[in-house]
């Protein structure tokens, strides 16, 4: 009896430790990028999934922490690997996968709330890029390049997710280390692009040639607040 209850406490701190890594795989609000040219987009009220292209968020950085754009994925309890896409305007509005795909009230009941991630490569961590799956049909979400339109397909598209940092805790990190280094140093200056949205291999052209970052970087003269 002592070798099963000590057998069963073994396994259930192994789940909780299981689980524990997946809650911490995603930041707390994040945008859901598609490949390299889209963003899942979520009005007020729900409705259709929508749709933007990239550089809407890359030409303002505040529009990264607008609720248009941020979602939760938010881990589901007892079933390993599978989330709820909250919309940041709603806490009770997710993604359900259907014909047409709607965000919509949310039901941890409902399978068709019911997503899985999937990591094509070995090391899963909140910057990897990975396939989002239909527990209901087992279908993956992808948006089509040409009409922009969120859809199901049944094969694993070429095309990955990934979901980037939107809390603003970087932006709120670097206005506080400027704010300090002003007051004590006015002639120093940083460049913002060195704390956030420098990733490598995500730079972008812009009409006139210049080349920019792909969450465009700001100077540290410009300290207003992000829009939420």
């Amino acid at each position: 009896g002592g070798l099963f209850w000590a057998a069963w406490g073994e396994t259930i701190v192994r789940d909780k430790e299981r689980l524990g890594r997946i809650r911490m795989q995603f930041h707390e609000r994040v945008n859901l990028v598609y490949g390299n040219g889209w963003v899942l987009k979520s009005v007020f009220g729900g409705g259709l999934l929508q749709t933007a292209q990239r550089s809407e968020v890359e030409v303002d950085e505040n529009q990264r922490y607008k609720c248009d754009y941020r979602w939760l994925v938010e881990p589901i309890r007892g079933k390993d690997g599978e989330y709820m896409l909250r919309s940041d305007h709603h806490p009770r509005h997710a993604v359900r996968a259907g014909i047409p795909l709607t965000v919509e009230r949310r039901d941890r009941c409902q399978i068709n709330h019911r997503w899985r991630v999937e990591f094509p490569d070995t090391e899963n961590t909140a910057d990897s890029p990975f396939h989002i799956r239909s527990v209901a049909s087992g279908m993956y979400l992808k948006i089509d390049d040409e009409t922009g339109t969120a859809t199901l397909e049944r094969h694993a598209p070429a095309e990955l997710w990934q979901a980037r940092d939107a809390t603003g805790k970087g932006w709120k990190a670097f206005k506080k280390m400027v704010t300090k280094d002003l007051a004590t140093s006015p002639s120093s200056s940083f460049s913002r692009s060195s704390f956030v949205g420098n990733e490598p291999g995500t730079s972008r052209s812009t009409e006139g040639g210049a080349s920019s970052s792909s969450w465009a970087s700001r100077s540290s003269a410009d300290m207003s607040p992000p829009r939420r």
